[in-house]
């Protein structure tokens, strides 16, 4: 190989070498540098802004800023759903309260505390009782209300087997 012909290979490695490295440094920090966290979610859940702690961020990039979920409106009268975790397809729900979205996913439940954690755009709520509604304040005057835990729930079957079809559910309703 030719002196000149080494030096271009040469040129080229260092450039896609420079260039890989550029294309890893946006994909773990983002383009912005916040790790392409979503300006559009709420960052106020519970009083405590969910970019202030660590563990929230990285919930977040893990299921890729919750870019995934699909956020509907709340009226006026308020929005509720079903949370489900166990064997029943569960999903994180997303709704829309004066154009902050709020995402609310039910991480697990704990049987023999009668409990359930879950997160609202990536902050842990932890142990919410299943014996009485809890209140998660949002921003303003909005608010999640756990209005339901069913811990082992078989939709009504007369037979169960709680290993292979029982889930735990969680009705939650989004007010603004």
């Amino acid at each position: 190989m030719k002196e000149a012909q080494l030096k271009q290979l040469i040129v080229i490695v260092f450039f896609l070498l420079v260039f890989s490295v550029v294309v890893i440094a946006l994909n773990v920090t983002g383009v912005d540098g916040v790790n392409n966290l979503k300006s559009d979610l709420a960052a106020i859940v519970g009083g405590k802004n969910i970019f202030s702690d660590s563990y929230t961020v990285k919930y977040l990039d893990h299921h890729r800023n919750l870019s995934d979920v699909e956020f509907k409106e709340v009226s006026d009268e308020g929005s509720s759903a079903s949370l489900k975790k166990g064997n029943a397809e569960g999903k994180i729900e997303g709704f829309v309260l004066d154009g902050k979205k709020y995402a609310v996913h039910l991480v697990g439940c704990d049987h023999e505390g009668d409990t359930c954690n879950i997160r609202v755009n990536g902050m842990l709520v932890k142990d919410i009782p299943a014996d009485q509604e809890t209140i998660i304040p949002l921003a303003g005057d909005h608010k999640i209300v756990v209005k339901k835990i069913e811990l082992d729930y078989c939709d009504e079957r007369e037979v169960c087997d709680y290993m292979f079809q029982a889930y735990d559910r969680v009705d939650v309703e989004v007010l603004g």
